[in-house]
């Protein structure tokens, strides 16, 4: 679920809670795959507001709070992934863990640039949604074929 900035530039809480609780009901059905996707929405819908806040000319503290959302929903839904890749004996898992690395890294500098107020920063929100999606296509959608 993707809803618009509140006042301050971040999405509201109750959004994050209504996604949370949908990406839960997925997994306890045993839709894995489905609730890992839907994280990837969620990820998605984190990096438009973020694009959006940075477009719209929020202050350096919003944005670098909504980096640092994406960072650590990232962490989380990374960490799931990768153990669900390896309780389904996935062999590509020390690979895909390595590209989760190298996103995570391209997040953190994208924070580091936003703390510092580097006009830069709409193309940093660009080109992590460009690396978000070629990770999904490259990694995540052929081991979930797999698993």
């Amino acid at each position: 679920m993707v809803d618009q900035p509140d006042g301050d530039g971040t999405r509201g809480g109750r959004a994050v809670d209504e996604d949370a609780r949908a990406i839960k009901a997925l997994a306890d059905r045993g839709e894995i795959a489905a609730a890992l996707n839907a994280e990837h929405q969620t990820i998605e819908g984190g990096l438009h507001t973020l694009g959006d806040a940075v477009l719209a000319g929020a202050n350096k503290d919003v944005l670098t709070q909504l980096v640092s959302m994406v960072v650590n929903f990232c962490v989380d839904h990374f960490a799931s992934e990768e153990q669900v890749l390896r309780d389904n004996g996935y062999l590509e898992i020390d690979a895909h863990a390595d590209a989760h690395r190298q996103l995570l890294k391209a997040f953190r500098a994208a924070h580091t640039a936003m703390e510092e107020g580097q006009l830069e920063a709409t193309l940093d929100v660009s080109d992590l949604l460009m690396h978000l999606h070629e990770h999904i296509a490259g990694f995540d959608e052929p081991a979930y074929a797999q698993c």
